[in-house]
């Protein structure tokens, strides 16, 4: 069965319509963003912003799927394949005890010592 094509006529204003050279460019972005029309929130980051982004994360993305994931892999403690989920405001908390010792080393530090508390062997 053939698709229907509808055709719609919308009125921009100029400074809008300025930004698309074209009909196709217009449609385009339509259809790029027509899956996303009815979210609540949804979260658009510019080049400039997905850039800084990039640069604090020292990593490229190209989807937001690839932020999401990396941002997870920051919050998690990895040993020996068993993966801990960390709170981010959890995070945050510990970074600031960290003072001035290197946030990996003071993690390390700070799970050893309290499994070995845990463990009995302090």
């Amino acid at each position: 069965m053939a698709k229907e094509i509808i055709v719609q006529r919308v009125n921009l204003d100029s400074d809008i319509a300025d930004k698309y050279p074209s009909e196709s460019s217009v449609k385009t972005t339509l259809e790029r963003f027509a899956p996303y029309w009815s979210e609540q929130k949804p979260l658009i980051i510019t080049d400039a912003q997905r850039r800084e982004l990039e640069v604090i994360m020292a990593r490229n993305f190209n989807t937001s799927e690839e932020l999401i994931t990396h941002i997870k892999r920051i919050c998690e403690l990895n040993i020996e394949g068993f993966t801990i989920s960390l709170d981010a405001r959890l995070l945050g908390r510990l970074k600031s005890r960290a003072m001035s010792m290197d946030f990996q080393k003071f993690l390390q530090f700070i799970v050893k010592r309290f499994l070995e508390e845990h463990a009995g062997l302090r």
